[in-house]
């Protein structure tokens, strides 16, 4: 469950209206657009004059030499037959290569299936909403028991360790603390929860770590006990690449599937 103060960024891979009728105009634009001043609000000020609402708007990664895309979802409820015109105008702004139109698959939402791939930092990436995560976390609890608990857990550990060796590579040469921070940052906005790495002592193999709105244990609300596998299994194998060592130990003394607030990790060297 959300808290009343927490933000949610709704992907724009797709759109849902509660009340009107969206379409996406898909702009290609020569790669030069990302150095001009005033080709957005060309756009903007363009799709303004036609009285559409724009209500949502996506871009590409630039990239030297390639195209720019960029998707504006506007409502057009009452307004479909001034469409056609509006896509002329657009076509006619010099940076504009192409303009395509996409529909709603259902009257009120609209799925962005242009791209063939995500990307995030330059690595290939996939959405996985909740009723997928879950049904995979929850089936392998169901068909092996105690047993999916350890599964996961040492699954966990293996991709651990392969992101720590990304993040290393992305940001290590910038120091202790910028890798510590920018790993923060990164599993905030991949949807993993809100992380804050306390009291880490890289000479005795310690740390403390804070997770709120774990997308785990959220899962397992009421459960009264700990609830963390996969993802403890995730920090122990990140923190085995930082401490450079894979006989540490981690625990989670607080989990908000056992009523606490947020979810806590001890990590200490192992036995």
């Amino acid at each position: 469950m959300k808290s009343s103060n927490c933000k949610v960024l709704g992907l724009g891979v797709s759109v849902k209206l509660e009340e009107g009728q969206p379409y996406a105009i898909l702009l290609t634009f020569n790669p030069k657009a990302l150095k001009m001043i005033g080709v957005l609000e060309k756009v903007t000020e363009t799709i303004s004059r036609h009285k559409f609402p724009i209500v949502n708007v996506l871009f590409s990664m630039a990239k030297r030499n390639e195209p720019i895309y960029g998707i504006f979802i506007i409502d057009v409820t009452g307004g479909e037959e001034r469409v056609p015109l509006l896509i002329e105008e657009l076509k006619s702004i010099n940076t504009v290569e192409n303009v395509i139109i996409l529909k709603p698959l259902a009257s009120n939402i609209i799925v962005i299936d242009f791209f063939d791939r995500i990307e995030v930092l330059n690595n290939r990436a996939i959405i996985m909403r909740k009723d997928f995560y879950e049904g995979f976390i929850k089936e392998v609890w169901k068909m092996f028991g105690t047993g999916g608990g350890a599964m996961l857990y040492h699954i966990g550990v293996a991709v651990g360790k392969r992101i720590y060796e990304s993040h290393e590579s992305l940001v290590a040469e910038r120091g202790v603390e910028k890798l510590l921070r920018f790993s923060e940052s990164i599993f905030k906005a991949m949807g993993f929860g809100r992380m804050e790495i306390r009291q880490v002592d890289k000479n005795l193999r310690r740390a403390k770590i804070i997770v709120e709105d774990s997308f785990e244990c959220e899962l397992f609300k009421g459960k009264n006990k700990p609830a963390s596998h996969f993802l403890r299994g995730i920090l122990k194998g990140w923190f085995s690449g930082f401490f450079g060592m894979s006989s540490i130990e981690i625990t989670e003394v607080k989990c908000i599937a056992a009523g606490d607030p947020y979810c806590e990790f001890i990590i200490m060297p192992g036995r």
